[in-house]
């Protein structure tokens, strides 16, 4: 059995039991959906039409949560199959090429918890075998680009911006620190703090630009800051982390430290939230196709009505032109309805209209009598023209043609006002609807005009 026929199998259950549950409970919203489906087609049962109807909705809703669920079990293990950290507790550096990356792992010990820690992993070094450096030369405003937030170099109390590139010039700049404890190469402040009167720190750039190489020396002094307890905390783990990877710059792996000032410390990847999400939006999906199919039985059923509303001047017309001829009710409705099916032989499309009045002699031919007949044609189409009319067809029965020709007139007057009006509001409808891309196309107008403008302007 393949999944197309397993999906059958569990809808055509899964209706059987909510049906059945529904007609126990004699649901209204069960005997409107009836309606509205027996409406939509006419000469159907019902209860067929709520079958299939359900069913549809219900195999919608299983294929959505197989795939969904799916796509949810894919996404749980992707997040398991691709944890980064080794069992020896490293990280793969990429190859010479392959660039730096940046990774967060969750990071705690028995006493402190880290939260998310973002690291950064710098792609393999060359060795000195590999290395073949040229540079060319330059010195050129470096005291001033490196200053950052401080107020001079002879007064550093945050991090420097030590640049990597020089704006307009072609040069590549490697920075080394005479003190890695007190500022790193990156201008990053290290772990350790100086005392109050400050220390002194050589930075070294080398500018390098195709062979050639120069270096260049910023002497800076360095003043203590106060940390708080998240940042000291974060000193101690990236102390940890440079001590463990002291020596590992040209290896393979990334080491991550066991344990973080005497207390063990586990790492593990960060939370993922989208299984969450996308359970979420699973959710959400099933809800929206499930109400969403009410809503389309809703709509369906309004364009119904609004064709039957169309339609009913136009058959109450021709049924005052039949019987003004001499001919009795049930002849001329029968002369409507073999003139319709001659029109869908030659290629028109059904209309509500006919096909309820096709229903209805059908009724009575079958032995149903014209009274009972009339009555379940007003009650189908669910409208109280439809109704009037069903009405004065009953009254003829009972007391002859006598007057209906003029009720009838006056019938066809008032189906005629009221098929303006549908069309009218119709109208009304689409002008609404086009109001969205009327105003877009606006906006991109406006846009089209003005910004030429506003650049001219702006150029004088």
């Amino acid at each position: 059995m393949n999944i197309t026929d397993t999906i059958n199998n569990l809808s055509e259950s899964a209706t059987e039991k909510l049906v059945a549950k529904e007609r126990i409970r004699n649901s209204p919203k069960l005997k409107r959906k009836m309606d509205i489906l027996s409406g939509l087609n006419p000469g159907k049962r019902a209860e067929i039409l709520i079958c299939e109807y359900v069913r549809e909705k219900i195999r919608i809703a299983i294929i959505v949560a197989i795939f969904g669920t799916m796509l949810l079990i894919a996404s749980v293990l992707s997040i398991y199959a691709s944890n980064p950290i080794s069992e020896n507790l490293s990280l793969l550096r990429k190859d010479i090429g392959g660039g730096d990356y940046s990774m967060t792992l969750n990071a705690k010990t028995e006493e402190y918890e880290y939260g998310d820690i973002r690291l950064e992993i710098n792609e393999r070094k060359l060795s000195n075998e590999e290395v073949a450096l040229g540079l060319n030369h330059l010195r050129e405003n470096i005291e001033t680009l490196i200053i950052g937030d401080n107020t001079s170099l002879s007064h550093v109390t945050s991090d420097l911006n030590l640049i990597k590139e020089v704006e307009g010039w072609p040069f590549t700049l490697t920075w080394s620190s005479s003190n890695y404890n007190l500022i790193r190469d990156n201008g990053k402040r290290g772990d350790y703090e100086p005392d109050t009167e400050g220390e002194d720190v050589i930075l070294t750039a080398v500018v390098s630009y195709t062979e050639q190489i120069d270096e260049i020396e910023v002497m800076i002094r360095i003043f203590p800051r106060v940390l708080s307890t998240e940042e000291q905390q974060m000193a101690k783990l990236n102390e940890a982390l440079l001590d463990v990877n002291r020596g590992s710059a040209s290896k393979q792996e990334y080491y991550l430290p066991k344990e973080v000032d005497g207390n063990n410390i586990t790492w593990r990847p960060s939370k993922d939230n989208t299984p969450i999400l996308l359970l979420i939006m699973l959710i959400l999906l099933e809800i929206g196709l499930w109400k969403g199919k009410d809503n389309d039985l809703s709509t369906k059923l309004k364009g119904r009505n609004d064709e039957l509303l169309l339609q009913y001047s136009e058959l109450i017309c021709r049924l005052q032109v039949l019987l003004s001829s001499g001919m009795t009710i049930r002849g001329s409705l029968d002369r409507i309805c073999a003139d319709y099916q001659a029109q869908k032989k030659r290629g028109a499309k059904e209309r509500y209209a006919y096909e309820e009045l096709e229903l209805c002699m059908r009724r009575i031919s079958d032995g149903a009598s014209e009274a009972d007949s009339y009555k379940y044609l007003g009650d189908r189409c669910n409208l109280m023209c439809y109704r009037k009319l069903a009405s004065l067809l009953v009254q003829n029965l009972k007391k002859g043609n006598a007057g209906l020709i003029q009720a009838l007139d006056s019938e066809v007057a008032l189906a005629f006002n009221e098929r303006k009006q549908v069309a009218r509001r119709k109208g009304e409808e689409a002008q609404t609807k086009l109001m969205l891309p009327m105003m877009m196309m606006l906006t991109v107008v406006m846009i089209i005009i003005m910004v030429p403008a506003l650049l001219s302007f702006s150029g004088m």
